[in-house]
């Protein structure tokens, strides 16, 4: 039994009306804090007074940069003068959170955080909450039920808590663009908070739909504070590039005539990492900022950023909401995003407290199908719903059977899991998941008008890259504001189209995507749930190098030039050839001899390829691999369990074999066919592989250095 380390509190001083004095206290210290001539905004002050009323309830829809953490930090000061308890934010980001303990300090406020980057202080954390030397924690939605903070901190807050912010509320939306089942959470924990604490969600980016399903999730008595979402300080443009060779030419050349510092969002992390690698090579001072970056390179990433010390940050999402820079100059993106909704509030960090500020989209070829992919993966079809509803409701089952069991990707019955524990649909019993008695069986057709929603919002994407009118008046129309004029300064409203880069900076960018490869990573852990046969060993072998592709499947140049090969013309061109030269140098593979993945179709294409690629490089290529009659084409194959066992042992080499391999395949997807083929090579006594891929239909995570 875990061991109880939740405390008795005494209940803290019942909330207080709001006092003559309490606006001239709050503007001292916007004062001193941001200088002397700092005042409300309009809309700040009136939400601060319906933050303090007892058992208030307040939701704020207000643009970027307004100052929505403003409200409730300046009200957390007031709770403290009066003694009348702590306050909890639910806060989504890293950055964002970081940005918010600085701002807590300047107001005077005593902050902690709960986060993963700071895990080894959280006892310490709760030892000055119930101490009382806490005025506010921030804490991140996934951190909520994790045991160290659920049995020691939020007892606290139950008893004590005068305020709980819900920051970037639409997250709490399935009808939002960015929802994270981890916000469930807050529902039932607004419940337990002492019947007068004030609840306050704030959100730039709420529609109707949004708002409406906010308050069906937290309850009724709910006000609404919606500001004016018009940036009249930030210029909108908007082109379409025929290359990736010409976007990456573009944002060369902009960098030296874009105003102040930047930022640049890319979709991935891979091409996040490529164009940052680009303008290094070109000489701008940038670097990468995403997820998977050690928590020590963010922070620095962010400190150089926020010292100006570099031109841009090259992000993901991962710098997104709430992000506090007020002087950043320019947002580009780099790639069409997926909603209207998202693109404004990525392209709201730019201009927060300057006159002029611009907004650029750059889309291309492709762009649609990476959101499509997104949409794909992040909104789970019903069919994956009903799935797990008919599997759960027969007999409880451990989810890494279910995984298994569900005929889908694994992360969309891994996300629909997460959503349906939220919903409160699960039972988790003796390890095992089972299915609520009292729960209801999913909806299609919620899901499916979910699904719908995205597609349709990835359609008004593209519409607003294509509209001839205003393009900030677009952005307010989706946004469910009835924009009063024009805005007179967006490329549509001057007539005025975008530069074109320079055929010689086109042609060095092209250079540079020819050098650059594609790591894949063939897998080396069997899936959740998936039985190996007694081979699992060999998933594990330092044999088997990480895999390189030389384009991403259909994209413009190598990755069309694959596509028409394996379709059309059954034959793969000299290009493609002389790249896959350049990466097996570029690597240092020093292959023995060639083989190939075989396939169900008699095409001929991958055979002759691997056989010019042998004479290229004067080795031997040999038609090693045999391949059971019964192994289906893997985009037949639902789930990632699936496709592992559809190939998993069902691969033979023919005679004895040594030295070292080049694995050639012409698509990648999962990775597990390569898996196979080089387990099965490992032990017929292969001393190395290296698997090459003309292709790869996912984007992987890291680029070559």
């Amino acid at each position: 039994m875990r061991e109880d380390k939740s405390v008795n509190v005494r209940p803290r001083k019942p909330a207080s009306a709001q006092r003559p004095n309490d606006r001239a206290y709050c503007e001292k210290l916007l004062s001193k804090a941001f200088g002397p001539d700092a005042r409300f905004r309009e809309g700040q002050w009136e939400a601060i007074e319906a933050v303090l009323q007892s058992g208030a309830r307040n939701l704020v829809v207000q643009r970027t940069g307004w100052g929505k953490s403003a409200v409730y930090f300046l009200a957390a000061r007031l709770f403290r003068k009066r003694k009348e308890g702590p306050t909890l934010i639910v806060s989504p980001l890293l950055a964002l959170m970081r940005n918010q303990i600085e701002m807590a300090a300047k107001l005077g406020l005593r902050a902690v955080s709960f986060t993963s980057d700071n895990a080894g202080e959280w006892e310490s954390c709760v030892a000055e909450l119930q101490a009382g030397k806490v005025d506010v924690a921030l804490v991140a939605p996934e951190r909520l039920s994790r045991p160290e903070f659920a049995e020691t901190a939020l007892p606290y807050f139950f008893e004590r808590g005068r305020l709980l912010v819900i920051d970037e509320a639409h997250c709490l939306s399935e009808w939002g663009h960015d929802f994270r089942p981890d916000y469930r959470k807050i529902v039932s924990i607004a419940s337990r908070f002492p019947s007068d604490a004030s609840l306050l969600a704030t959100t730039a980016t709420a529609t109707s739909p949004v708002i409406e399903d906010l308050m069906s999730l937290l309850g009724g008595g709910w006000s609404v504070q919606k500001g004016d979402l018009n940036r009249t300080n930030l210029r909108l443009l908007a082109c379409r590039l025929p290359s990736p060779a010409a976007r990456l030419a573009w944002l060369d050349e902009a960098l030296h005539k874009l105003p102040e510092v930047g930022v640049i969002y890319s979709p991935t992390i891979f091409d996040a990492e490529q164009t940052a690698a680009w303008l290094s090579h070109r000489g701008h001072k940038v670097l990468p900022y995403h997820s998977e970056l050690p928590s020590d390179e963010r922070l620095h990433a962010e400190e150089l950023f926020s010292a100006n010390q570099l031109k841009a940050l090259v992000a993901t999402s991962a710098l997104g909401m709430g992000y506090d820079k007020e002087d950043i100059g320019f947002v580009v993106h780099a790639r069409m995003p997926g909603s209207v909704l998202q693109y404004y509030q990525q392209a709201g960090r730019a201009g927060r407290k300057l006159k002029r500020a611009i907004a650029v989209l750059l889309a291309s070829e492709g762009d649609r199908d990476i959101q499509l992919g997104f949409i794909e993966r992040g909104s789970p079809p019903a069919r994956v719903f009903h799935s797990i509803h008919d599997l759960l409701t027969r007999e409880p089952i451990p989810k890494s059977e279910l995984v298994r069991l569900a005929d889908a990707p694994q992360v969309q019955v891994l996300h629909a899991l997460e959503i349906l524990e939220a919903q409160g649909a699960l039972l988790v019993e003796d390890d095992a998941l089972n299915w609520r008695p009292d729960a209801s069986p999913p909806d299609p057709a919620l899901f499916e008008s979910l699904r719908k929603r995205r597609l349709r919002e990835l359609d008004d994407m593209e519409r607003y890259v294509e509209t001839a009118d205003c393009r900030m008046s677009y952005l307010l129309s989706a946004l469910g504001q009835d924009p009063a004029e024009d805005c007179g300064q967006c490329d549509r409203c001057r007539n005025y189209s975008s530069f074109t880069p320079s055929p010689d900076s086109i042609e060095a960018a092209a250079a540079f995507l020819d050098r650059e490869l594609i790591l894949i990573r063939v897998p080396k852990q069997a899936p959740l749930g998936a039985k190996t046969k007694g081979r699992k060993g060999l998933l594990a072998t330092r044999k088997v190098a990480e895999g390189v592709a030389l384009s991403f499947y259909g994209e413009p140049g190598r990755g069309e030039a694959v596509q028409a090969g394996k379709y059309v013309h059954d034959e793969y061109g000299d290009d493609l050839l002389v790249a896959a030269l350049k990466a097996i140098e570029s690597v240092g593979w020093t292959p023995d001899w060639i083989t190939w993945a075989p396939h169900a179709s008699p095409k001929k294409a991958l055979e002759s390829f691997a056989n010019r690629l042998a004479q290229s490089l004067g080795i031997e290529c040999r038609g090693v691999i045999e391949r059971e009659k019964r192994v289906m084409p893997q985009k037949e194959n639902g789930s990632e369990v699936r496709q592992f066992e559809n190939v998993w042992g069902r691969f033979s080499v023919r005679g004895e074999i040594e030295g070292t391999v080049l694995l050639l395949d012409d698509i990648v997807d999962s990775g597990w066919t390569l898996a196979a083929i080089s387990a099965a090579l490992v032990e017929a006594g292969a001393t190395s592989v290296y698997p090459l891929a003309l292709a790869t239909s996912r984007r992987r995570s890291r680029r070559s250095r």
